[in-house]
């Protein structure tokens, strides 16, 4: 029997990690302190290098709301999808796989009408329960973050690495971000349909593409993206899109720092113990002066 099997609620939240330090330990345990009551919750733990100490740790922080995987088995559940990867090269969840994880944990944790996946250097300077709150009631089919058009950065690695065979060409390309990603049960059975029908690449631009080609519903929670819902007047972070790096901004693919800043109700990303320590006062210090010149343009 799969946990909560008889009593399952629609959303369950997923903190997904490869590490158990305790500032990830911290993290997963503020969650679960401060997630709706009505969520189920697992900790979702690459176990690829750990050691029985710590698989142990494990067992004993998340007991049965701990969900093991390593690459191999996530790829073994890829054998009817002809190329799904995205990069020729040494395969792995990362740089670009990670949409195969999603489906993996469906195959193996169960069905919910929405799975949340939160990454373990994603923190938030406000209570949990506000930000799920704030969200609970949006109809689409993912919630993300950054998803914008290729024209707003052309260059981007990526999207180079996409192909849909004869069809490629045609589309019109997407891009999203998604340390943070609330998607639905639709999102899992769009991506296994296109997988299986040869679809390949960097889950950034595959996801966001294939759910625009079929239809499915997108919302960004935040930023300045054609997708932000301006009536549900939540900004829950920043960023700038139109830099490869996302940065300066709350919610960008690097620098990491070491603390999140200090705007409330904020997502921060990449917040880890590695990230430079001054890096909270040099990103505040850009968006500032970002600021005050788009104050002075005429």
């Amino acid at each position: 029997m799969t946990r909560g099997e008889g009593r399952r609620p629609p959303t369950a939240v997923f903190f997904q990690t490869h590490l158990l330090h305790p500032e990830v330990v911290s993290r997963f345990e503020r969650l679960r302190a401060e997630i709706p009551s009505s969520f189920d919750l697992y900790f979702l733990l690459d176990t690829a290098g750990l050691s029985d100490d710590e698989l142990r740790l494990a067992r004993r922080l998340a007991g049965d709301a701990l969900v093991t995987f390593t690459f191999e088995e996530v790829a073994a559940g890829c054998g009817e999808y002809p190329h799904p990867w995205a990069e020729d090269g040494p395969r792995g969840l990362v740089p670009g796989n990670n949409d195969l994880l999603w489906l993996h944990v469906r195959r193996h944790v169960g069905a919910y009408d929405r799975y949340w996946f939160v990454e373990h250097d994603v923190a938030f300077t406000g209570d949990w329960s506000d930000f799920f709150g704030a969200l609970r009631d949006r109809e689409a089919d993912l919630l993300g973050t950054t998803i914008h058009p290729r024209s707003t950065l052309p260059e981007f690695h990526w999207w180079s690495s996409f192909s849909a065979g004869e069809e490629t060409r045609s589309m019109s390309l997407l891009r999203g971000f998604f340390p943070i990603v609330r998607i639905s049960s639709d999102v899992l059975d769009a991506l296994d349909g296109v997988y299986r029908a040869g679809w390949s690449g960097h889950f950034e631009v595959v996801v966001p593409t294939a759910l625009s080609q079929l239809g499915l519903e997108m919302e960004d929670v935040g930023g300045r993206g054609p997708l932000v819902a301006e009536e549900a007047g939540y900004y829950f972070y920043t960023n700038t899109p139109t830099r490869t790096t996302l940065s300066p901004g709350t919610f960008v693919y690097k620098p990491s720092r070491r603390y999140p800043g200090l705007r409330r109700n904020m997502l921060w990303h990449p917040v880890k113990h590695t990230g430079g320590r001054f890096s909270p006062y040099l990103e505040s210090g850009l968006e500032w002066v970002r600021k005050v010149r788009e104050s002075i343009r005429p």
